[in-house]
């Protein structure tokens, strides 16, 4: 009898598409909460670069029906970036959040997506920022602080770094670097640098000698000087060879499909962005995780 009664409202909430802002008891609704933290493991899913993103807390929602049954859900998202990156594929609860020791990021996501039988995600645009050296630093004087990917030391570190790995490395096949993500400096005796990049594997075999392991790049280009290929393999992409004759020509690679949304990172600032209150009932939620003094 319970089970028949659960199903009539979840019918009533949103295959039947009649759920309203006031259909719940705001952004603190179960309801609300579970549907949001399905709808950011959707929005991660779709992302080709960068770090999976948690959620924080639902700062605001509406509704409205969907033409054809269910209903249209608009969040606004407060979220923190985890350690993961989205290469990984995991469901953002099982991420660790960046700590104040691991420059922390921080920001919000308007999402928007429908509800029928299951969640249909239709956009999302992210807005996350740094969090400043100075506000890190007050709170914790050793900690790192992030360092500008412009820093010609910064890719620097990581292509000696990716080198020493293929040095190193058992496998057959040499690994260029694919992006470098996040970069940080600590100050130890000296200063010590800390570098974070992903790297993909290349087709190109450790025994071959006209390899320039320092000149992989995102879209590999022939190079008429040394007549080298620059190889390259990325995972879920579509790569073309471009004619040219044996030893000449390029490979380049497509994205796998079109993103539903975009992510913006912006410096770090001390400076809050400004936002309209939330609309709907009870909202803000209560945040679910909180970094250290920030």
């Amino acid at each position: 009898m319970w089970t028949l009664i659960v199903f009539f409202l979840l019918c009533f909430g949103w295959q039947c598409g009649l759920a309203t802002p006031q259909a719940f008891a705001g952004c603190q609704d179960q309801t609300i909460i579970k549907t949001a933290e399905e709808a950011l493991d959707k929005v991660n899913a779709d992302r080709i670069e960068g770090y999976i993103l948690g959620l924080n807390r639902v700062y605001d929602f509406s509704t409205e029906p969907r033409e054809g049954g269910g209903t249209i859900f608009n969040l606004t998202l407060d979220v923190l970036e985890t350690k993961c990156h989205v290469f990984s594929r995991k469901q953002w609860k099982s991420c660790k959040v960046r700590d104040i020791s691991e420059m922390p990021v921080q920001g919000n996501c308007q999402v928007s997506f429908s509800v029928l039988t299951q969640l249909e995600l239709y956009s999302y645009k992210c807005i996350i920022q740094q969090v400043p050296a100075t506000t890190i630093v007050r709170i914790c004087p050793d900690c790192p602080t992030v360092e500008s990917l412009d820093e010609p030391i910064v890719p620097e570190i990581a292509n000696l770094t990716l080198q020493s790995y293929n040095g190193k490395s058992g496998l057959n096949k040499h690994f260029g670097l694919l992006n470098v993500t996040r970069a940080g400096m600590q100050w130890v005796v000296g200063p010590t640098y800390i570098v974070e990049f992903t790297i993909q594997e290349t087709t190109c075999l450790k025994n071959m000698s006209d390899v320039d392991s320092q000149s992989f790049v995102d879209v590999i280009k022939f190079s008429n000087d040394n007549q080298r290929f620059q190889c390259i393999y990325l995972q879920d992409a579509q790569v073309e060879e471009l004619p040219g004759g044996k030893g000449k020509g390029a490979l380049v690679a497509h994205s796998r499909k079109p993103l539903l949304g975009s992510v913006m990172e912006l410096p770090p600032t001390s400076l809050k962005p400004s936002r309209p209150l939330p609309a709907a009932k009870n909202c803000p939620g209560k945040k679910q995780s909180a970094i250290m003094g920030i």
